[in-house]
């Protein structure tokens, strides 16, 4: 793959499959096939991690890219060992599956129904539900989460040393699996180092969206070497790749540990949250988003973008609130980048994406909620289940600064996937390692 085409997607639509990639795949469908349900989603996290995203191969016009081929099977495994026999609707099954018909019909509108637009969003909505599916059927419990956690865990340690050799050499050893460079990109003096993913801010968030999961291992009987390695690699991942937005995630998980603290005030606290934003917006000059054109974290971060892009999806609200619009780029310089989730299923979707979007976190709040309020307070399992909203609150606050593509976009619907299985009741067997343990 050459340089100039790494970022352009210039190998969408072209068989790009290296060998070793090949037989990695075939071994993780075979693993996926095989092993026990609770182990049965690692082999595609593996994948996914260890693969660049040029790697595909193309079928009669259809692009099948590495995740897609886990997800048809994920989803061969569910059926063909009846693990979706047992599913049991909730209602933010309903709402992911009203937000993505509305994501993909406003697309296709937009763009005249035009053949190459219809393909491609049944591709990546495809993705959307049948990774929501896959993980729902093989994730039935905080047990099968902790092993999940687990082998994310193990994961994290090579991945933090592949990004260790780039942050000391500016070379990407994925390179030879195109899709992304082969030297490291420089901002501001240092290096982002990526590895197989997407983009350094993608390494970044899909990492620092795990701590909280690691962290929950302390009470679950995984080693504690593994947790404290796993801990210190997702915290040298985020150094390594140099963006501000997963810094920022550390933070956010931080936030989301202290409110532990105050888990019998959380009304209180989000209504003083809101009284903050609205007094702050009243007395500031500029409007209260105008806040996030001050953070850099890391150096170089481009702040004051991300503000005019949620000024401008303001602003410019009769543009885009029926279908979303084509492109944002005539909305000023670099508008064309709409880093930010939240503005991303505005201006691609239309004000139903966006809605559908915001009810989608709000129904996995609340099934956090109803978890917990399931749960023996201060229990290892009522920690677990905190420590899920805390990814969750980790996601939301990154979703400002970055809109998920490529792997980042798989931890997302493991998580909500994760919520759905394990809400409104949380099944704890009696000789689970977390039903053992004292409250704390």
């Amino acid at each position: 793959m050459r340089n100039e085409t790494l970022f352009q997607h210039a190998y969408i639509g072209t068989t790009t499959l290296h060998p070793l990639a090949l037989a990695l795949t075939i071994g993780c469908a075979l693993v996926t096939l095989t092993v026990k349900r609770k182990y049965a989603v690692i082999p595609m996290l593996l994948l996914i991690c260890l693969t660049a995203p040029a790697q595909r191969f193309v079928i009669f016009g259809l692009d099948f890219n590495l995740a897609r081929v886990m997800v048809v099977v994920g989803l061969l495994r569910i059926f063909i060992k009846h693990e979706v026999d047992d599913f049991v609707w909730k209602p933010i099954d309903k709402v992911i599956i009203a937000w993505t018909i509305s994501n993909t019909a406003a697309y296709i509108l937009l763009r005249g129904g035009a053949s190459d637009a219809v393909i491609y969003k049944l591709g990546t909505s495809f993705d959307a539900l049948g990774m929501y599916l896959m993980f729902r059927c093989l994730i039935q419990s905080i047990e099968d989460v902790a092993q999940t956690a687990i082998g994310l865990a193990y994961l994290s340690i090579p991945v933090a040393i592949f990004l260790f050799y780039e942050k000391h050499t500016g070379r990407n050893m994925f390179s030879v699996f195109g899709g992304v460079p082969e030297f490291t990109a420089i901002r501001e003096g240092k290096l982002r180092a990526q590895g197989a993913f997407a983009h350094p801010i993608i390494a970044g968030c899909f990492w620092v969206t795990q701590l909280p999961l690691f962290l929950a291992l302390w009470w679950h009987d995984a080693k504690k070497w593994l947790i404290i390695v796993s801990v210190l690699s997702v915290l040298f991942i985020v150094y390594a790749c140099a963006s501000s937005s997963p810094a920022a995630g550390v933070g956010a998980v931080g936030v989301g540990i202290v409110f532990y603290l105050f888990r019998h005030n959380m009304d209180s606290v989000r209504q003083g949250l809101f009284v903050t934003i609205i007094s702050l917006h009243l007395v500031m000059k500029a409007p209260v988003w105008h806040l996030i054109s001050r953070v850099d974290i890391v150096g170089g971060s481009t702040g004051y973008h991300r503000y005019m892009l949620i000024d401008n999806t303001i602003r410019r609200f009769s543009e885009w609130w029926l279908f979303g619009v084509l492109s944002t780029a005539h909305w000023g310089w670099y508008m064309f980048d709409t880093a930010n989730m939240y503005v991303v299923q505005a201006v691609r979707g239309g004000i139903s994406t966006f809605i559908l979007f915001i009810i989608l976190i709000v129904f996995a709040f609340k099934g956090i909620g109803d978890l917990l309020d399931s749960l023996e307070d201060g229990r290892p399992d009522y920690i677990f289940a905190w420590l899920l909203g805390v990814a969750l609150f980790a996601h939301c606050m990154v979703f400002i600064a970055v809109s998920y593509f490529g792997q980042a976009t798989v931890v997302w619907y493991l998580l909500l996937a994760i919520i759905g299985s394990l809400t409104p009741v949380a099944h704890i067997a009696e000789d689970s390692p977390l039903y053992s343990l004292e409250p704390l």
